[in-house]
């Protein structure tokens, strides 16, 4: 098959840490014999794409087929900028295609306007279409960027993704529950397939050039069980619950709380913990040593605010770093759960709730460490096994011949 992957958010592994699951994938189908154009930007917050002189530039990586599109760039994430920074990717994408016809095109947001061009492409060239959901855009908005629905930007948004569910022939989704979100959107039944994020076996290999970080560098001699959390520091993390339940624990000589990154509520955190002795904020590191300190470690904690994104499931690529690290993963999450309780790793606590927090953490204090290392490596043996990109690569494969050759309409 002749498969365009578009999407102004994926980079390959050289430019990014996070957003290559499209690469990913891209190159597994690759592997398989089909050809693979990626249409990208270069205009990405979380990448260093390559410099572009012209419209774009081609490059070929692993078999996959990548056109850079030159894009008006942008300062803040939730703002209009961003979406004109969406726009512009969709016009140049359109005027800079490549000149073959595709028999797939996969669409996939955050850059939810990149939709309308997969559809003029379907009747440019009678391709199937396909419309992957990353980020349920526009209620991402509204959630977490506190804009109202009766906004005009995000009534256009809406309109929008209502499109997008209409004319696309599949609607895949990363996050488990998107079903239950396409039911209340939409009037015929559309069965949505599931592709969530996933691993590189080979990425899990230590990485044996780079020196090892000892975490006692930043502890005292007597604390030795370390709960972690790594990762951004902004107001969607909602680490106010792990900072006053470690403020609760400070009496325990032995515990300590390592926070490891930056973010626009790191000072406002840093100012709940000043009281606190066994609260340490490391700041931003480079990738080993974050990698190399979250393998001393007890536990490894997430937590998200309360919304209705939630009830559809998360798909974090930090779920999958923490698995991938074989730790103990708490998470104060109450929305729909997965892959942490399938794989029997940790488990969810009610979010915000601080005494379910410490009373979670004081169970794992008393365990024997043979046991949390026992539970934290089923996180690491079930991502191998279930969340493999050629696995995943494999039933995306499927789905599309299907939908090629008209054998079941989803």
């Amino acid at each position: 098959m002749e498969i365009w992957y578009i999407s102004k958010y994926v980079a390959p592994p050289k430019y990014t840490r996070v957003g290559t699951r499209g690469y990913q994938l891209s190159k597994e189908l690759a592997k398989r014999g089909h050809n693979v154009t990626l249409y990208t930007s270069d205009a990405n917050h979380l990448a260093q794409p390559p410099q572009i002189a012209g419209a774009f530039i081609d490059e070929v990586l692993e078999r996959v087929n990548i056109r850079w599109i030159k894009t008006k760039k942008y300062t803040r994430v939730h703002s209009l900028g961003r979406i004109l920074s969406w726009i512009s990717f969709d016009i140049n994408v359109l005027r800079n295609r490549k000149d073959t016809k595709p028999d797939i095109v996969i669409v996939s947001s955050l850059s939810l306007t990149t939709i309308l061009i997969g559809i003029i492409f379907k009747f440019l060239y009678r391709n199937k279409l396909v419309f992957e959901i990353r980020d349920i855009w526009p209620l991402v908005l509204c959630e977490s960027g506190g804009y109202s629905k009766f906004n005009p930007a995000i009534i256009f948004l809406k309109i929008v993704e209502l499109i997008g569910y209409r004319f696309s022939d599949l609607i895949v989704g990363t996050m488990p529950n998107l079903q239950e979100y396409i039911d209340t959107v939409q009037r015929k039944e559309r069965k949505v397939l599931c592709i969530p994020h996933g691993i590189d076996p080979k990425g899990l290999q230590d990485d044996t050039d780079q020196p090892a970080v000892n975490i006692q560098t930043y502890l005292r001699a007597e604390q030795s069980f370390i709960v972690c959390y790594a990762g951004s520091m902004g107001e969607d993390n909602a680490l106010e619950t792990l900072i006053l339940a470690a403020k609760k624990l400070d009496h325990i000589n032995e515990i300590a709380f390592l926070l490891i990154g930056d973010g626009d509520m790191r000072d406002k955190y840093e100012q709940m913990a000043l009281e606190a002795k066994n609260i340490i904020f490391t700041g931003m590191l480079p990738k080993h040593e974050v990698t190399s300190l979250i393998s001393q470690v007890n536990i490894l904690y997430f937590a998200t605010h309360s919304n209705k994104l939630s009830k559809y499931g998360q798909s974090l690529n930090k779920i999958i770093d923490y698995m991938a690290a074989g730790k103990v993963i708490l998470g104060s999450y109450s929305g729909y759960p997965s892959m942490i309780n399938e794989a029997k790793c940790g488990e969810f606590i009610p979010e915000n709730s601080v005494d379910d927090l410490v009373n979670t953490l004081g169970k794992y204090l008393k365990m024997e460490p043979y046991t949390i290392k026992e539970i934290g490596e089923r996180g690491r043996a079930w991502l191998v096994r279930e969340r493999s990109f050629e696995n995943l690569a494999e039933q995306y494969e499927s789905a599309l011949k299907k939908l090629q050759n008209d054998e079941v309409q989803f």
